[in-house]
């Protein structure tokens, strides 16, 4: 069996690039450390901060996207330069995350608007039940593209939002 010295394995690790899981940590404290500066500043990150709040029927959840639906797309398109930029670091093609982070990002939104709704704790529609069914069905029925099953994507994004 070869041994290896401390500093040939030091040398060895320090050569590979970094994994998703680091550059989910790298993301989101920076994400946090821009939050906390532009607080210090007086400005905030308020304006792309957009998550729908309760609502009763549709015409006031049509209002809130009619109110927001900037907001939505500013948040969507900053997330979608930082994830792009960050996978095309760990070997991702940007042609093949982008239609698949975005539907992700439409398909989240979609669940958390459900889990707003009045009702949803009376029908059990709580976001992270409603995400797993749907993530079962998706993943046991239903045949997704290849970009949108990329088991880095799918680590990188999901390690993200655990820290965020």
């Amino acid at each position: 069996m070869a041994q290896h010295s401390h500093h040939e394995t030091t040398n060895r690790s320090s050569s590979t690039p970094l994994t998703e899981d680091w550059w989910a940590v790298i993301l989101g404290l920076g994400i946090v450390i821009l939050a906390y500066v532009s607080y210090l500043s007086g400005s905030g990150i308020s304006w792309i901060a957009v998550a729908p709040s309760k609502w009763v029927n549709f015409s006031q959840l049509a209002e809130q996207f009619q109110k927001n639906g900037v907001r939505y797309l500013g948040l969507l398109g900053v997330l979608l330069v930082l994830f792009t930029t960050v996978t095309s670091f760990i070997g991702q093609k940007p042609k093949q995350f982008i239609p698949a982070f975005i539907f992700i990002f439409v398909v989240s939104a979609i669940v958390y608007t459900l889990g707003s709704w009045d009702q949803a704790g009376k029908y059990t529609l709580e976001p992270p039940l409603v995400a797993l069914a749907l993530g079962l069905f998706l993943s046991n029925v239903v045949k997704l593209r290849d970009g949108l099953t990329r088991v880095s994507v799918w680590n990188f994004i999901l390690n993200w939002a655990s820290f965020y």
